[in-house]
């Protein structure tokens, strides 16, 4: 898998993604939801991204690594939410493909990252935010849709 460069940089909040249904999971694990595919995997722990993309803002911090497919995120504030990033690969005709989130349950000040296999040359569509994991599930995109070729 060769580096790949980013495809843009959009200020659109982005299609929206399925909500997921909650699951609950190991960390560090994936589940999929049988009736619509949505992955969800709790990251694992780390002490940072290294040199991978990232963009962020005052509560949540999301990377993509492309050599590997990793996307590392890192919760920002103590505020009882978890950092999400929500992810959507499509196939080069704009297919979906696969479609997920990446979770970090590990609480404010910590990195985690989810270690994924998207299909190659395809198209990755990332967002990040939080979710109330411990409430009604609700979902708030706080970073725009960027998209990377995979």
């Amino acid at each position: 898998m060769g580096l790949r460069k980013v495809r843009r940089l959009t200020g659109l909040v982005g299609a929206t993604v399925a909500a997921a249904a909650l699951t609950v999971a190991a960390p560090g694990t994936a589940a999929a939801d049988g009736a619509y595919g949505y992955e969800v995997d709790y990251g694992t722990s780390v002490s940072t991204p290294g040199n991978a993309l990232c963009t962020f803002n005052a509560t949540v911090q999301v990377c993509f690594q492309p050599y590997g497919d990793k996307i590392y995120l890192k919760d920002k504030l103590a505020d009882g939410r978890s950092a999400v990033a929500v992810w959507e690969n499509q196939i080069v005709s704009g297919n979906l493909y696969r479609h997920g989130e990446c979770r970090n349950t590990r609480g404010a000040g910590t990195w985690v990252v989810c270690n994924k296999n998207y299909y190659e040359g395809s198209i990755l569509l990332i967002k990040a935010g939080t979710r109330d994991l411990s409430g009604d599930g609700s979902y708030s995109a706080e970073i725009p849709t960027y998209s990377e070729i995979a």
